[in-house]
C-alpha cells in the first residue's frame, strides 16, 4: 500500500506541476483562427506550381492522378525530385532528391526550396501527396486566397484515425502541451497555398531550414514579415491518415507532457483513497480542464463535449502515439 500510495503521489505531483507549466506556456488560440474552407470552382487563369519534396516513388505516381485531374485550373506545373514513369508535360522533374541537402538543411526543406525556385508559377502550393483530395481543393483554396486577400494559406486536412476513434483522436491531438506550437493540428504543413513573391520575400524556407514543425514555423516567419496568412480546415475536401499527418514521430516528451497533464490528475482522482492526493488530482484535473476549455473554445460552436471527452481523448491519442513508435521500432 505504502508504494501504491508513493507512485500516486509522484503521479499526482508530476501532474500539478506538467499542468502549471502548461497554463503558464499556453497561448491562446485566436491567435491562430481556423475557419473552413467552402468549396467553389471558380475558374482560376494564372500559372500555379504544385510542389511535391521528398517522398517515395509509389506515394508520389499515386497522387499524380488527382492532381492532373483538378478543376478550375488549367495552367499548371507539377513539380518533383524524382524520375517518374509518368509523360504528362505539366510533370517536371527538377533535380536529384539523392543529393544530400547542405549542411544546416533538413532534406525537406532543402528539396521544397529548390523546386520553388525553379517555379514558374504566380501562386505557389505545397502539396503532401499522402492526402486524399477532392477534384475542388485547390481552386476552393486559391479562390479562398485571393477572395480575402491573402498571400499565404494553410490548410489542414481532416485527420482519419483508424478504429473509427476519429473524434476523439482529433480532440486529443489539439489539446495543447508546454507550448501551443506542440500542438501537432495548429497549423499543419500538408498543404500550404501561396504567392510566389512572398514566397520569395521570406527568403523562401531558409528561416525555418532546420526545423521539423514546418506549419508553425512558417506561420510565424509570414507573421513577422506582415504578409496576410489564413487557416482553413479542408472538412471533406482532404483527408490524410492519422500517423501521416506528420512526417515525424510524436516526440515522446510531448507523449509524457500530454499523459499528465491530462489522463493523470483523473487516476489520481478516481482511484486514490488518500484525501490529499484526492485533492492534488482535483487540482490537476482542474488545471487540464482549464488549458482544455481555452483551446477548445476555439472550435465554433464551443462544444461542452470535446471537453467532458477531454481525458479519454487524451488517452485515445496517447495510445495511437505509442502505437506509432511500436510500429516504427518493429519495422
Amino acid at each position: 500500500m505504502a508504494k501504491v500510495n508513493s507512485s500516486f503521489s509522484l503521479l499526482a505531483a508530476g501532474a500539478v506541476a506538467s499542468g502549471v507549466k502548461t497554463l503558464l506556456d499556453f497561448k491562446d488560440p485566436s491567435e491562430v483562427k481556423v475557419s473552413p474552407l467552402l468549396e467553389s470552382t471558380t475558374s482560376f487563369d494564372g500559372k500555379v506550381s504544385i510542389v511535391i519534396a521528398d517522398v517515395e516513388s509509389q506515394e508520389l505516381t499515386d497522387s499524380i492522378a488527382d492532381l492532373l485531374n483538378q478543376v478550375g485550373i488549367s495552367n499548371f506545373e507539377i513539380l518533383v525530385d524524382q524520375q517518374l514513369t509518368i509523360s504528362d508535360p505539366r510533370v517536371k522533374r527538377i533535380f536529384d532528391s539523392a543529393q544530400p541537402a547542405p549542411l544546416g538543411w533538413s532534406q525537406i526543406t532543402w528539396t521544397c526550396q529548390k523546386l520553388a525556385f525553379a517555379a514558374e508559377g504566380e501562386i505557389l502550393v505545397f502539396f503532401n501527396p499522402r492526402l486524399l483530395v477532392a477534384n475542388t481543393l485547390l481552386i476552393s483554396a486559391i479562390n479562398h486566397l485571393i477572395e480575402n486577400n491573402f498571400d499565404a494559406l494553410f490548410v489542414n486536412p481532416k485527420v482519419k484515425s483508424p478504429l473509427s476513434l476519429n473524434y476523439l483522436y482529433e480532440v486529443g491531438k489539439s489539446l495543447p502541451l508546454f507550448n501551443y506550437s506542440n500542438s501537432s493540428s495548429a497549423i499543419s504543413p500538408d498543404l500550404l497555398i501561396i504567392k510566389k513573391n512572398s514566397y520569395n520575400r521570406i527568403a523562401g524556407h531558409t528561416r525555418v531550414a532546420t526545423k521539423t514543425d514546418l506549419g508553425v514555423e512558417l506561420f510565424g516567419v509570414l507573421q513577422n514579415y506582415d504578409i496576410p496568412t489564413a487557416v482553413c480546415s479542408s472538412g471533406a475536401l482532404a483527408t490524410i491518415g492519422s500517423d501521416e499527418a506528420k512526417p515525424m514521430l510524436p516526440l515522446p516528451f510531448d507523449i509524457a507532457v500530454r499523459f499528465l497533464t491530462y489522463l493523470a490528475p483523473v487516476f489520481v482522482l478516481l482511484l486514490s483513497r488518500s484525501k490529499s492526493l484526492k485533492f492534488l488530482g482535483l487540482l490537476g484535473t482542474a488545471l487540464g480542464s482549464s488549458i482544455a476549455y481555452r483551446q477548445l473554445r476555439s472550435f465554433k460552436p464551443i462544444d461542452l463535449q470535446r471537453l467532458a471527452l477531454t481525458p479519454l481523448a487524451a488517452l485515445v491519442t496517447t495510445i495511437f502515439d505509442l502505437l506509432t513508435w511500436w510500429r516504427k521500432w518493429k519495422a
